[in-house]
């Protein structure tokens, strides 16, 4: 059985912490990007 101490074991969970919120904020910037000139096409028109 491996051991992890609690300093490497912090630093793992912050990692996997930063790791997951990165993509997150990436693909959500990629997808509104993408989206972007669809809603101008589709979306409601001012009157």
């Amino acid at each position: 059985m491996l051991y992890i101490d609690p300093g490497l074991g912090g630093l793992l969970v912050q990692s996997l912490i930063a790791g997951c919120l990165t993509v997150v904020i990436f693909f959500r910037n990629t997808i509104a990007k993408v989206f972007s000139p669809l809603k101008r096409l589709f979306g409601k028109k001012k009157q």
